[in-house]
């Protein structure tokens, strides 16, 4: 499997998650199959389908990802063998920006499907219970005993 020597460096605000990339750089997604059943992930950059270069939609078809493996998406699918490789840069001359839908310049979208029937081995509320985690419940620690603050 090709992957990058590096992760990009990256942030989350507003529960949104960001990279920072270098303008005219590649880049390209990684996704991992954490469940042991196959998932179907449908990809959109800048608001267009990675496959069919039209606008995003989660009725497009997708990649199939096996069970605990990854795969890299490097580009715009221009045929069975061939990328139009993802690249850092503004709106205008953007692939999204030439086909007159430039409004999702800098959004990655991925929507992730099982298979019908399929176990995910996955808490069936996880994602709810880490969303509403809270990290300190109850505000702050007491003290330790026989200790001394003034």
């Amino acid at each position: 499997m090709k992957r990058s020597p590096y992760l990009l460096p990256g942030f989350v605000s507003g529960g949104e998650a960001f990279v920072i990339g270098q303008p005219g750089e590649r880049y390209a997604i990684v996704l991992e199959n954490h469940t042991s059943a196959r998932i179907e992930a449908v990809l959109t950059v800048d608001g267009l389908d990675v496959i069919n270069g039209q606008p995003g939609s989660t009725s497009n078809r997708g990649y199939l990802v096996r069970p605990h493996a990854s795969i890299v998406i490097e580009g715009f699918r221009r045929s069975t063998s061939t990328v139009a490789a993802f690249r850092f840069g503004g709106v205008e001359g953007s692939y999204a920006d030439e086909r007159g839908a430039a409004r999702n310049v800098g959004v990655i979208g991925v929507a992730l499907f099982a298979e019908r029937g399929a176990d995910l081995d996955v808490y069936e509320n996880e994602v709810e219970v880490r969303r509403s985690a809270d990290p300190f419940p109850g505000g702050f620690a007491p003290p330790p005993a026989n200790r001394v603050y003034d």
